[in-house]
């Protein structure tokens, strides 16, 4: 009787062990198990922007050239680019009064001088189309007469006649198709009809001082 007791206690004993044994290993294992690694991908660049293309412009290049008309050309062009796409300079172009290094912007006018104009023209005319061309300063002739090729609003106005829209109207038309070649083209110009042409004929020239 008094074995029988005995082994009952160490088998209680043995069987305690043997679970602090099992729940330490499970424990130790657990605490030496490496973490997992998640490699996250890199992030995707973001595109880049749009590049603006700048947008070509329109010139009208007159006067002394081979070829005169409206030609377009690169935003950033200058007075020689619109030279070359007229086929360069006539053989009578007043060459010394133009800035080939200028700007143009859209809607400019290039009108390049004839040597018989070379005492007035010193540089090339750019204009945009709300506004007149330098001129050169008009000067009336012996007789009094207006040129109608080198005045200003100004001066159109002081003409019986002219009022500030006629003046304007004027001056555009010699901005789109260049000099006056005689004052009968005068009648080409809007509002400028045929009577209002012969209250004008004597007081105005094409004709230099």
């Amino acid at each position: 009787m008094n074995k029988g007791k005995i082994v009952i206690p160490q088998v209680l004993i043995g069987l305690f062990l043997g679970i602090i044994a099992t729940f330490g290993f499970v424990t130790l294992r657990n605490q030496t198990q490496p973490a997992a690694i998640i490699i996250a991908p890199a992030p995707t660049p973001s595109p880049p922007l749009p590049t603006a293309t700048p947008t070509p412009i329109s010139v009208f290049v007159n006067g002394a050239v081979q070829v005169a008309g409206v030609y377009e050309l690169p935003a950033n062009a200058r007075v020689q680019d619109a030279i070359e796409a007229a086929g360069g300079f006539s053989a009578t172009a007043y060459v010394d009064g133009v800035n080939l290094a200028a700007q143009l912007t859209d809607g400019a006018q290039i009108y390049v001088g004839d040597v018989a104009q070379s005492a007035e023209i010193k540089q090339t005319l750019l204009t945009n189309p709300i506004q007149s061309p330098t001129q050169p300063a008009n000067q009336p002739t012996a007789a009094g007469l207006t040129n109608i090729n080198t005045a200003s609003r100004a001066d159109l106005e002081t003409i019986t006649g002219v009022g500030p829209s006629t003046a304007q109207s004027i001056i555009s038309y010699r901005e789109d198709n260049g000099p006056f070649t005689n004052i009968e083209e005068l009648m080409n110009v809007s509002g400028i009809g045929e009577k209002t042409f012969e209250k004008l004929r004597d007081s105005i020239t094409i004709d230099e001082q």
